[in-house]
């Protein structure tokens, strides 16, 4: 049997028996229904761990069968507290402390106003007190949030939005204005031209000339689609758009080692059990500094609550891994796999989330002190569509 946390909570010893007739003992405790459990045999000693209020029942049981114990170790809250109550002032002081929080934390200590411009804080501020909404009001007394949220905007006709948030001992009221959108700048004519030397794929000309063809090859700068309508007599300018696509070609020059380092879990680790006060955290398991090298730290915290309220109680509990540097060894396909697992999605960010790659080839590569080199040609189907600006007098 393992050490449960039911054990820990009760309390349980380890102890060691001596004598003539352990074997007889043990039976007992069985017939018994005591939990006892990891039994080790050390010399002329029976080593076993015990509940605590199972250990109280051995005295009969001794005297029966003529054995001697004698308690080894102590675990479990039981004597955690016993350790504590000899620190009586300390545990007066927490208790007060936890008290004061409790009352702290059960009141508004701050109103805070957001999303306001126009609309004044004060004004914000003197309707949410007609709200029951001030510092210093009992948590407890205070509306549900959407009466809150629905008596506000009642009052403040000026927003189109309120909502209001309890955060702690923080009442946040967050303010959307009514608002009347602004006229969108007219842009000034332009052309699209092309932002990379490719091949077209596709052209979808919304408004403007289109001046390319589909299999049309471009150079960067090269003009897509015309802003200028008509011939040299009957012309219009007008701002040209649309979107043209075509094949890219990037070319890579890769790197990567064939030792590669990761970090590993060994399986030995640390636990660790602390009661939270307010900011502050009492260690009641683990005591005492981990020699591991390297490590890493999982926390766990269990705040208790009542009704919709998170009490300043709880309890945390850490698990503390040793973690260790491996290498492993790459092949030459597998580390040329990564680089191009990296390559394309160094491309994919460079070309847009519309790109798609069409083709990747490998020119030429090579193998020397203990790194893959390689040349990898991509060709991506991507938008090369950009904007310049009309010229007066073009």
């Amino acid at each position: 049997m393992r050490t449960g946390s039911l054990e820990w909570w009760l309390g349980y010893i380890q102890i060691a028996i001596r004598g003539d007739h352990v074997e007889a003992l043990i039976n007992r405790m069985l017939q018994a229904r005591m939990r006892f459990w990891q039994m080790e045999r050390e010399e002329d000693e029976l080593m076993l761990y015990i509940r605590l209020s199972h250990f109280y029942k051995l005295r009969p049981l001794l005297k029966q069968t003529g054995c001697r114990v004698h308690v080894t170790e102590r675990h479990g809250v039981p004597f955690e507290l016993e350790r504590l109550s000899s620190r009586k002032v300390f545990i007066s002081g927490v208790i007060f402390f936890v008290l004061g929080l409790y009352v702290l934390s059960s009141l508004v200590w701050r109103v805070d106003v957001s999303g306001n411009q126009e609309l004044s804080t004060d004004k914000v501020i003197q309707a949410a007190h007609a709200a029951g909404v001030y510092p210093l009001q009992w948590k407890l007394r205070l509306p549900e949030p959407d009466e809150i949220a629905y008596q506000l905007s009642r009052d403040l006709p000026e927003a189109s939005w309120i909502g209001v948030e309890l955060k702690g001992t923080t009442v946040r009221i967050h303010i959307v204005e009514s608002t009347i959108p602004e006229e969108q700048k007219l842009k000034s004519p332009r052309h699209v031209i092309a932002t990379h030397d490719a091949v077209i794929t596709n052209i979808h000309a919304v408004r403007g000339l289109p001046k390319v063809r589909v299999h049309d090859r471009v150079r960067k700068g090269d003009l897509l689609i015309s802003g200028i309508l008509g011939d040299e007599e009957h012309s219009e300018i007008v701002v040209a758009d649309g979107r043209v696509e075509g094949l890219v070609w990037y070319e890579y020059e890769l790197a990567i080692p064939l030792k590669q380092k990761h970090r590993v879990y060994t399986g030995s680790s640390t636990n660790r059990k602390y009661i939270l006060f307010g900011g502050r955290a009492l260690k009641v398991k683990g005591y005492g500094e981990t020699t591991f090298p390297e490590q890493d730290l999982i926390q766990e915290v269990y705040k208790w609550s009542w009704r919709k309220f998170k009490l300043p109680i709880g309890w945390m509990e850490e698990k503390v891994l040793e973690v260790q540097e491996e290498e492993a060894l790459l092949s030459v396909e597998e580390a040329k796999q990564i680089a191009l697992q990296q390559a394309r999605a160094d491309l994919l960010l460079k070309a847009g989330e519309n790109a798609d790659i069409q083709e990747q080839n490998v020119l030429h590569e090579r193998t020397e002190n203990g790194k893959v080199y390689m040349k990898a040609h991509f060709e991506v189907n991507q938008t090369i569509s950009g904007e310049q600006v009309i010229v007066q007098g073009e």
